[in-house]
């Protein structure tokens, strides 16, 4: 079962962040990130700013992410 935080993953960390016009308005979203899914956790903290970590499941639902469609 899918939840609307994996429905959506994301090309890149980049893709995502061009979405806004603010960091300030980012929130946490799957992205690809060498070619894997991986959390992005925005973060304005200088030594953990913009944090990217490779993930299998979905951190809400815990759904499979290797099998979903990259949108």
């Amino acid at each position: 079962m899918d939840c609307e935080f994996c429905k959506k993953i994301w090309n890149s960390k980049e893709e995502y962040k061009n979405q806004f016009e603010s960091t300030w308005e980012e929130d946490n979203a799957i992205v690809m990130e060498n070619g894997k899914p991986s959390l992005y956790v925005p973060c304005d903290d200088w030594y953990y700013a913009k944090t990217v970590m490779q993930i299998n499941y979905c951190p809400n639902c815990g759904a499979k992410l290797a099998n979903k469609k990259v949108l």
